[in-house]
């Protein structure tokens, strides 16, 4: 786990990426984006945004 540079945002890696077999793309469903405020209001959805494909193999971790 890690704080973003704003000192608020926390990042934690669930699971490792995966690729599409052949390619350096990420996998349908491979990126999330967990909302929270608290135990009762948060959300949790997968990501599947075109600019996601702008990002391979060797780049991801600058997301």
């Amino acid at each position: 786990m890690r704080t973003d540079s704003n000192g608020r945002t926390l990042s934690v890696k669930l699971a490792d990426l995966h690729w599409e077999r052949g390619t350096s793309v990420l996998e349908k469903g491979s990126m999330g984006l967990l909302r929270w405020q608290n135990q009762e209001l948060h959300s949790f959805t997968v990501l599947d945004d075109p600019w996601l494909k702008t990002y391979n193999i060797h780049t991801w971790r600058y997301l």
